[in-house]
């Protein structure tokens, strides 16, 4: 094997030169902290012998510590999963379109000419460093992929689990991650031009904001923590798809 340090500080930037570095026919990028399940490789080889896959991922399943507070809500659909790095689709292997929950980077396999074909990840998008504001340069890649190239895949028995840091668990940064989150959605899913608008923000963000807030209140008044707080994400989320509009040049 190789090792290829990249200078430029960015996940993007690091996924960019492995796509630059990479020799054969596919690339499948893991996150370095996570557990690979028996014979991982072996599952994409096999899945990639067919001619017509593009791309695609599968589970990821996060290794809870000892202390999961209340917010977080069912295990195995945790109430942010994007945070808790958390991705599933059930037991049997489907095509992944637009509108379908996009497979993470943390586990995803990509022919090699077609991931260069689309110029790689975006570097305005994606975490760099400790500096997590922004996040979707995933996001923005598979849908790239799904429009330039048709369906991805999802492979059920490609699994791996991640650690969940217990800093993670910290609702304020949690909150932070969403908002921030939305901000880069807007980045590289802004909306079509027909959509209705107040100044350069759509109605619907702002709907879906004050659902949001609905929602939030709701879970407060009868003490529904996991409601409040989805809530509460929701909210933030449209807020921050409004902010990252308004900046946007």
């Amino acid at each position: 094997g190789r090792t290829v340090i990249e200078p430029e500080r960015g996940i993007a930037h690091a996924r960019n030169r492995a796509l630059a570095e990479a020799r054969g026919e596919v690339i499948v990028f893991f996150d370095d902290d996570v557990v690979l399940s028996d014979g991982i490789l072996d599952i994409y080889r096999h899945a990639f012998s067919d001619p017509a896959m593009v791309g695609g991922g599968g589970p990821i399943h996060a290794i809870w510590p000892a202390s999961v507070p209340g917010w977080v809500g069912a295990r195995s659909a945790p109430t942010f999963p994007g945070v808790t790095i958390h991705y599933d689709l059930g037991p049997v292997d489907r095509p992944i379109e637009r509108g379908s929950a996009l497979p993470l980077s943390g586990n995803f396999a990509f022919r090699l000419n077609l991931a260069r074909s689309i110029g790689g990840f975006r570097t305005d998008v994606g975490h760099v460093g400790r500096r997590r504001t922004y996040g979707g340069e995933d996001m923005d890649f598979g849908l790239r992929m799904i429009d330039r190239h048709g369906p991805l895949r999802y492979i059920a028995a490609a699994v791996v689990q991640h650690p969940v840091e217990p800093s993670h668990l910290r609702l304020g940064r949690a909150l932070r991650c969403v908002y921030g989150s939305g901000m880069a959605e807007a980045r590289y899913a802004p909306p079509p031009p027909t959509s209705r608008r107040v100044g350069k923000v759509p109605l619907w963000v702002i709907r879906e904001a004050v659902q949001g807030a609905g929602q939030a209140i709701a879970g407060a008044v009868t003490f529904n923590a996991v409601r409040a707080v989805k809530g509460t994400g929701r909210m933030l989320e449209r807020i921050g798809y409004g902010v990252g509009l308004l900046q946007a040049r």
